[in-house]
């Protein structure tokens, strides 16, 4: 009952995003799958295309750490299956962009160890997607994206067509955070730069990262404390100094927290 009732939800959620010419997917007998939101945020439509990108840095972890992994969430529609079901899923080359590289950067999806977690398991609808980074020497030098996108097989069919991929932008770098937005900026941590960005962890010892910077923004306690010690921190960086030497980004800009 519990499945038939989460299928029923999960329709519903996918059917109200759904433009008129995609209808026919979503009542069909015909298998198909998609990418889609955690469960846990049906059906709050607003988060339908929540996590399309994720940034993952390997710059807090220690040296001997060489993988790290990212996940995102699928969903399959159509009836349920008694039996174990693969769907596969492809790299997409992005135009003007550094394109990971399968087995340096990440582990190739068609490598047996991987392809074997892509699997929807029998009587469900849904799993996360494992996409497991290597830590190559190239990325202290520069970010690479890794494109992915659902691949049609003989147990699933295409869902709908802008819910197909999803990205990752990685690196051994400090990296902006896909949550720390236009909106946020201008809220509470002002404009992102890497010598900020790094100032922040410094003073607080957290990591600034999207998990942590996720949960933060769901606690206003947590967030004014911790945005208070990072105000009080750059106050005294600059106390008694001339404005020219106040601290600066690695664009000459001061740094400030509105």
């Amino acid at each position: 009952m519990k499945i038939r009732v989460y299928t029923f939800i999960l329709l519903s959620f996918f059917s109200l995003t759904t433009c008129q010419k995609s209808k026919e997917l979503l009542y069909t007998d015909i298998a198909r799958i998609q990418f889609g939101p955690d469960p846990a945020k049906i059906p709050n439509v607003s988060q339908v295309t929540a996590d399309t990108l994720k940034t993952q840095t390997f710059v807090y972890l220690p040296s001997f750490i060489f993988t790290d992994t990212v996940f995102f969430d699928i969903h399959t529609m159509g009836r349920l299956s008694d039996r174990d079901r693969p769907f596969k899923i492809k790299q997409v080359q992005v135009k003007n962009a550094k394109n990971a590289i399968a087995g340096k950067h990440y582990k190739a999806f068609d490598n047996p160890e991987i392809a074997a977690r892509y699997v929807i398991k029998a009587g469900t609808v849904h799993t996360r997607v494992p996409i497991v980074l290597l830590r190559d020497v190239s990325l202290r030098d520069e970010a690479y994206v890794l494109k992915l996108e659902v691949e049609e097989n003989d147990c699933f069919k295409l869902g709908q067509a802008d819910l197909l991929w999803r990205k990752v932008i990685f690196s051994d770098l400090m990296m902006r955070p896909s949550i720390w937005n236009e909106m946020y900026s201008n809220l509470y941590f002002g404009t992102y730069s890497e010598v900020k960005h790094q100032f922040m962890v410094d003073v607080t010892e957290q990591r600034w990262d999207q998990e942590f910077m996720t949960k933060i923004l769901m606690d206003t306690e947590q967030l004014h404390y911790w945005l208070g010690m990072l105000k009080s921190a750059l106050i005294e960086e600059n106390r008694g100094k001339e404005v020219k030497d106040h601290k600066r980004d690695e664009f000459g800009h001061l740094i400030v927290f509105p």
